[in-house]
């Protein structure tokens, strides 16, 4: 079974690959693109977010190197974080939404966002959704039965199908 894409558009827009493709032909008044992609674990949400960062010109948002920095450079999230990490603890909903919503508006009205690794639980969506609203998502569908071994390459070789087929 070969992996698979779904682009599950929440705004008018009816595909990922023309939405972000309007953005280079649109004169003013263009929607901002505030995406963000899921998957499961080793699914290939890095290599594609790299691509569509990269091809779209998107700010890169990753709920773990943001976690990382503001524990490395100990401010008061990071610390928090922090000591729910050190108990072993999963760092709450309410401090992942604000660190994540302050990232984002951090970024400006206009920027062009792809959030990696966030939302992890319905209510992480649903706080997202009322602070910095989603209007793209992109969903890496592979299959259980897909091995470990064999995802990358699968998801990679769909992922190419899909998303350089449609900028031709």
């Amino acid at each position: 079974m070969v992996a698979g894409l779904l682009f599950r558009p929440l705004s008018s827009s009816p595909l990922l690959v023309p939405l972000l493709a309007r953005r280079s032909f649109s004169s003013g008044g263009r929607e901002q693109i505030c995406a963000l992609i899921v998957g499961a674990p080793g699914s290939g949400k890095g290599t594609i977010s790299n691509w569509i960062v990269r091809d779209f010109k998107l700010q890169h948002v990753s709920s773990g190197d943001l976690l990382r920095d503001h524990i490395n450079r100990g401010t008061n999230l990071g610390r928090e974080a922090k000591a729910f990490i050190d108990r072993g603890d999963l760092v709450p909903d309410k401090v992942m939404v604000g660190l994540i919503a302050s990232e984002l508006k951090g970024l400006g009205e206009e920027a062009d966002w792809l959030l990696d690794g966030f939302p992890r639980t319905l209510p992480q969506a649903e706080a997202l959704q009322q602070e910095t609203p989603v209007n793209v998502v992109v969903h890496l569908n592979v299959p259980f039965q897909v091995g470990k071994v064999e995802l990358p390459d699968a998801a990679i070789r769909f992922f190419k199908v899909i998303y350089l087929g449609t900028l031709r």
